[in-house]
């Protein structure tokens, strides 16, 4: 069984993907949480794009540890769950927080 990083590190990521958009829309003041999308602050007209995208590359690499913890602490039974966990990581945080 993994220890409770793995699983320590998905809550602080799944908490800071409700929170980094809040406190970005304070120093964004075109930007309204409930009624723009978040591509909205990874725009290269956005004042705080860079730190978004440092978030989003930052929750790729947590998703692919998440995966691999997930696999460890649960073993093959959840191995689909881990190539989830990862392509997600990769093709939906790090990919477009480069692009």
């Amino acid at each position: 069984m993994a220890s409770p990083f793995y699983w320590i590190v998905l809550l602080i990521a799944i908490g800071g993907e409700f929170l980094v958009p809040i406190v970005l829309s304070f120093f964004y003041p075109k930007y309204h949480y409930f009624h723009d999308g978040l591509g909205k602050l990874s725009n290269p007209t956005s004042p705080v794009q860079w730190i978004y995208r440092i978030w989003q590359f930052m929750v790729g690499i947590i998703m692919i540890i998440g995966g691999v913890g997930l696999f460890y602490s649960m073993g093959a039974v959840s191995i689909f769950l881990m190539i989830l966990l990862i392509l997600y990581g990769v093709g939906g945080r790090m990919i477009p927080a480069v692009l």
